[in-house]
Parts: structure tokens; C-alpha cells; sequence
């Protein structure tokens, strides 16, 4: 059998590889044309032409030397990427249902359809220049091919430290008031200038900002991702303008108006459960941002900031209530989670990590400095008591015992929480469901008056208050069917003193309605009161207070004394009545020690922790008898003692079973009450 042989040239195989290999290039990667950036208010907006293709990644770099060598690449600084249709506003398209695309000049066109965007702010005033690398996600293949002019930028931009600006997209007239959308784009870059507002890089946002008065007024803020661009106006605030803010990812989530983990892919709907590494609040920061953006930059009254959501997006003033508790004057919120988990299984704990670790934020505790943990900072029981000194902004709502989307709250103690945080408010509870029907109050009933708040202006934050209606023990048919937490408490805005050396105000017991009907009226009550947004009297460590409870034929009610310790001033167990009480503070000055101070028309009372219970010292101007009551909080009464006492300083030892009681100490001219634990 004849053999055959094939002769094979060497140059022509090599010829033939390269040529699958650029083919098979050519094929998977692309590259952009016509880069081009420019400077608007502190922020570089880069443009280009896109191929056309989809399923990329634009990923942008930056170089203070001209882009001239693959290799340059890896030296640079990379910015971040944007996806597929960068220049199109795909939330308001989606909403809308048709293409919309952004404006990065205010009156001008928008960019078209093949266009690219990338935003980047600026953190130094260099020159920079910036290149676009065209990354095919379906292959993982990226042409690095560097073409000044085309996917470089040919010339430096010098780069300046001012403040980012949002850009108007429209301005529509509504009913007689003006509506402004505006887009402002974050990245994934903190300066001194925006925080970041993701971890991947820029991203267009958009808000609404509603005029309704020309002169200087508050700032109604809607916390309402189910529609951040229709118009309208609240009734319940005076004199008002509006703000709508958004929530929403590109993979159609939100997060919950907090942030999510630092390694989540807001482009993907799925993410690994991250077990480890911080949870940012990149929605807080942003929301936070916009919001000293509009009080900059518009005829907004800074002290009268108020907002409002429903259901999950109710979760975000509270988040803001607490995060940055000087800013909101009040907070009102509707069928809204006071507490939030991610439960297993659930894409939250892609954003947040799993339901049995709490993984760290960036949000600091206000008290150590150290980072909180993502289940504390989500739990509106434990951020009251975390911010138990600073405060937190005015906040209140409504529940429904037969809300099966959200729970019956009380399950999970949050009244019960209440009473111990001293934080104040008001809570509403009825039979509604989660989209409000089944109510027994009304919207106007179950609700605050926006304009009496201001976060220059103190209120009295009532706990314990022995009129609220029973809210039962955990179980949605258990208590009273309907009621309120300090639903029947209030106060005189106008009738507030507060002066460096002396506090007062006026409280009383106010008419509940449920339906139109009137509850049930009460005439006195008992309540703790804690002063809180206190702005001159401002007592230092060590400090004397006297305090007085007034009613309206000036008979003293409740008085007494203490040590101030540098904590939030309250007062336990005092009486209210319906006519009004004046409760009065007076600072005398430092309290040195109980033998050298100049004796007082009333004895002096200080309590003192031991290791076997509790000290009364009593400095008494003159010998007297005395009465002391030890009572659980239900009132029952574990004990009651009487003593002499004599001129000068006195000690008594007081006893108690564990627990929280409250002492009561009385005589005459002394009226004195004080919560213990044992």
C-alpha cells in the first residue's frame, strides 16, 4: 500500500491561528468612539459613543498623563462602570413606560440613545485625563486598545472642588404649584463634597422638588419609591413645600431606604449571602445629601423639615430620625415596621448579610464612636435606647392589630419599648388591615400637626402615662381593640420657657376621637415627662434643679429636687389634669455637698445606688415626718414606711424586691417620686 503525504507549511498554520484569534476578537470585544469630558459644578461628565452591542460593561479610568499604552491601564485609577443604556433614566422610563433619557444641561436635549455616561465627582483640583474600556460581560473579554480622540480623552480636564449640583430635567406647572424633576448622579467615590452614594460607580438619581409658596416655608419630605414624580400637596402642612424621594435599584429592588453591603451588585438580582464586610448606608447618605441640597439651594425654612411613609417606605424617616436626629422637626408614619430583619431565604440578606449574623455599618454609635451592627441600627427599640442623650427627631404613627402584612407590632414590645426610651411621641393603634381599611380612626384623627414642630423648639415626651388605652400582651385580640400611646397627652407651644436657669411649660389631658366619636375623658393622670430638644437650659453636672408641678389655681401638685447628671432631665410619676399643669424647672447652681448647702424651703432629696439597694439622703431645713412608698409599676404597693426627720441631713436605707419600682416619698412640702430598679 502506497503511503501519502501531506506537506504542511508552518507560516500558513501561524497565519491561520491568527486569524481565529482576531476573528474570534473581533467577534467578543468592542471599544468605544468620540470620548469626550466636561466640567459641571465639582462633577466630570464623561460621554461617548457606545457600539451597538448589549450585556457590557463600561468601566472608566483616570490618569494624570495622557492615555498612550496598553499598560497605562493597569497604573490608572479606576473610576468605576456603568451598564448597557447608561444615558437613559431607565427608572422614570420604566415608570413612565417609555424611553426617557438624561439631560446633563438643563433646557437642552437629551442624550441619545447610543450615547454613554459616566459621572464621576471630583476630589482634588488636578488635571486629569480618562479612558473608556469596553468590558463584554458574556465572554469576560475586554478590548484594552487605547485610541486618544476616541476611547481616551485627548486633552487634560483640570478638575474643581465645588459642590455637585442636580440637573433639572423638567418643569412641569401644577394646579397653580411648580413641579421640578431633577436627576443627581453619585457614585461609588466619598469626597468632602457627596458621600457615596453606591459601590460601583455612577448612577443617576432622581427626585422631585414641588413649590407651593414663594416665601420662606417648611419642607413636607415623602419617603414614596411607589411614585417619586407625580406632584401633589399634603393639607397638613402649613405653608409647605414638597420633596419626593426614591428607592430603586437597576435589578428592580430597593434597599429598604438604608444601603446594602458593600460587595452587592445593585445590577444583578443575585448575590451571594455576604457573612463578613460592612453594610453601607448609601441611601441614608444620598437621602441626607438631597436634603441639605434643598435647603441650601431653595426658600426652605431649615428648622422646619417634616416626612412621611408607608409601609417599608415609612422605614426611612425613621432610619433618618434616628441616623441624623437634628435634622427632621417630626416624623409621621403609616402601617411601617419600627424593626426590620433579613429573614432566611429572602434576597434582603443578599443586601444586608444572613438572619443570624449582624454584620458592621458605617454608622457610628453616638455614644462610643464605634460602628453599629446592622440588626441594631435596624431596630427602632434599640436605636431609642442607643440615643437615649442626643434624642432622636419627633416621631409617631399608626399600627393595626389586624395588619397581617406587618404583624402586630406590640408582639414584638414595641409599646412596651416605648415606655422605657423616654424618646416621647405618639403611637396610634385600630383594627386596620395593612392598606388601611377596617380603621377606627380617621387620617385626621390618627395624625400630628406638622407645624407646631420645629428642631429649635423643645417638647415634653411623656412614657408611662396611666391613662393610655391597654394594648395587650402580645396578641393581636388581646387589649383594647383601639387606643393610643400618649394619645391624650399634649402641651402649649407657646406657653414653653426656656431659659439658661429656668424651664417651663404647660401639659394637660386633651379629647380622643376614634370615628368621630369621643373616647373616653379623663380629668388627672400620671405620666413620666422627659425634656427633650432643650435648647438654653442646659444645666452642667453637679447642678441643683428645682422642679414644681402647678395646676391652674396654683396648688402645688408635685415638687422636688435633684443632682443633675448629665443625662436627659425626666421627671417620674407626676399628675397632669385636663385644665393644665405648669411644670417648672429652676437651676440654683452647683449642688456641693449635701453638709455645706444653704437649706431650701423644701427638704433636699438625693438618691444614692448601693450594693444592697438604694441611699435617700435628705437635707431637711427643720425636723419633720415623713412618708416613703415603695409600688411596682402596676401600683401595687410592696411597701410604706414612715420616718422623723431631723434638721440637717438624713439617710434611709431603702429595700425592694427585683424589678422596677417607683418610691414614693411625701410629707409636708414634699411631694417626691422616683423610678428604681432592683
Amino acid at each position: 500500500m502506497r503511503k501519502i503525504y501531506f506537506l504542511i507549511d508552518p507560516f500558513r498554520i501561524f497565519l491561520f491561528v491568527c486569524c481565529i484569534f482576531v476573528c474570534s476578537s473581533n467577534a467578543d470585544a468592542y471599544t468605544v468612539t468620540k470620548v469626550k469630558a466636561t466640567l459641571k459644578s465639582g462633577q466630570v461628565f464623561i460621554t461617548w459613543k457606545c457600539p451597538n452591542a448589549t450585556s457590557l460593561k463600561y468601566r472608566v479610568y483616570q490618569a494624570t498623563k495622557p492615555f498612550t499604552a496598553k499598560n497605562q491601564i493597569k497604573n490608572s485609577a479606576y473610576l468605576g462602570y456603568v451598564r448597557d443604556s447608561s444615558s437613559k433614566n431607565i427608572r422614570k422610563s420604566h415608570f413612565y413606560s417609555q424611553n426617557i433619557y438624561f439631560t446633563i444641561k438643563a433646557g437642552s436635549n437629551a442624550l441619545a440613545p447610543d450615547d454613554g455616561l459616566y459621572v464621576t465627582t471630583c476630589t482634588t483640583t488636578k488635571q486629569y485625563y480618562y479612558a473608556v474600556i469596553v468590558e463584554n460581560m458574556l465572554t469576560g473579554l475586554a478590548d484594552t486598545t487605547l485610541i486618544s480622540g476616541q476611547n481616551t480623552t485627548a486633552v487634560a480636564l483640570k478638575n474643581k472642588l465645588v459642590a455637585p449640583q442636580p440637573i433639572l430635567q423638567k418643569s412641569v406647572p401644577t394646579n397653580g404649584d411648580i413641579s421640578y424633576e431633577y436627576v443627581i448622579w453619585g457614585n461609588n467615590i466619598t469626597s468632602a463634597l457627596q458621600p457615596a452614594f453606591n459601590n460601583c460607580g455612577s448612577y443617576g438619581y432622581n427626585f422631585t422638588y414641588i413649590t407651593h409658596t414663594t416665601v420662606t416655608g417648611g419642607l413636607m419630605i415623602y419617603y414614596r419609591d411607589t411614585d417619586p414624580f407625580t406632584p401633589f400637596m399634603p393639607s397638613n402642612c402649613t405653608n409647605c413645600n414638597l420633596l419626593l424621594l426614591d428607592d430603586w435599584l437597576p435589578n428592580g429592588e430597593n434597599s429598604y431606604w438604608y444601603g446594602y453591603h458593600e460587595n452587592y451588585d445593585m445590577y444583578t438580582y443575585t448575590n451571594p449571602v455576604f457573612s463578613s464586610g460592612i453594610v453601607k448606608s448609601y441611601t441614608q447618605d444620598r437621602v441626607k445629601w438631597t436634603l441639605d441640597w434643598v435647603v441650601n439651594n431653595q426658600n426652605i425654612d431649615p428648622t422646619r423639615l417634616y416626612a412621611h411613609g408607608v409601609s417599608h417606605s415609612g422605614f426611612g424617616p425613621l432610619l433618618t430620625g434616628v441616623m441624623f436626629p437634628k435634622l427632621l422637626a417630626a416624623v409621621w408614619v403609616t402601617v411601617t415596621p419600627p424593626f426590620i430583619r433579613a429573614f432566611p431565604g429572602t434576597p434582603r440578606e443578599m443586601q444586608w448579610g444572613g438572619y443570624y449574623d449582624s454584620l458592621l455599618t458605617n454608622v457610628s454609635n453616638p455614644n462610643d464612636g464605634l460602628p453599629l451592627m446592622i440588626w441594631d441600627l435596624f431596630d427602632m427599640r434599640v436605636m431609642y435606647r442607643i440615643n437615649k442623650e442626643v434624642g432622636v427627631s419627633y416621631m409617631a404613627g399608626v399600627h393595626g392589630k389586624n395588619d397581617i402584612t406587618l404583624g402586630w407590632v406590640e408582639y414584638y414590645y414595641w409599646y412596651d419599648s416605648l415606655e422605657v426610651a423616654n424618646q416621647g411621641g405618639v403611637w396610634y393603634w385600630d383594627q386596620r388591615k395593612h392598606n388601611g381599611n377596617n380603621k377606627n380612626f380617621s387620617d385626621s384623627e390618627a395624625s400630628i400637626n406638622y407645624d407646631r414642630f420645629y428642631s429649635n423648639r423643645s417638647y415634653p415626651a411623656f412614657s408611662y402615662c396611666s391613662i393610655n388605652q391597654d394594648w395587650g400582651d402580645g396578641t393581636s385580640t388581646s387589649g383594647a381593640p383601639y387606643g393610643a400611646w400618649n394619645g391624650y397627652m399634649d402641651w402649649v407651644d407657646a406657653s414653653i420657657t426656656d431659659l439658661p436657669d429656668a424651664y417651663s411649660i404647660k401639659c394637660m389631658i386633651k379629647d380622643m376621637y376614634a370615628g368621630g366619636v369621643l373616647m373616653t375623658q379623663y380629668n388627672s393622670c400620671t405620666t413620666d415627662l422627659t425634656l427633650r430638644r432643650v435648647q438654653q437650659f442646659k444645666p452642667l453636672p453637679g447642678d441643683h434643679i428645682l422642679w414644681t408641678v402647678i395646676d391652674v389655681n396654683n396648688l402645688v401638685l408635685n415638687s422636688g429636687s435633684f443632682e443633675y447628671d448629665g443625662q436627659p432631665i425626666t421627671l417620674h410619676n407626676i399628675t397632669i389634669q385636663k385644665t393644665g399643669v405648669t411644670v417648672s424647672f429652676v437651676n440654683t447652681g452647683p449642688l456641693k455637698t449635701l453638709n455645706t448647702i444653704q437649706a431650701k424651703s423644701s427638704p433636699i432629696i438625693k438618691i444614692e445606688k448601693t450594693s444592697e439597694g438604694y441611699l435617700a439622703n435628705i437635707l431637711a431645713e427643720a425636723p419633720a415626718d415623713i412618708s416613703f412608698q415603695l409600688s411596682d409599676e402596676m401600683g401595687r404597693t410592696e411597701w410604706i414606711k414612715s420616718r422623723s426627720l431631723k434638721t440637717g441631713v438624713n439617710q434611709i436605707q431603702i429595700y425592694g424586691s427585683a424589678g422596677l419600682k417607683v418610691l414614693y416619698i411625701t410629707g409636708v412640702g414634699i411631694n417626691y417620686s422616683e423610678k428604681l430598679i432592683f
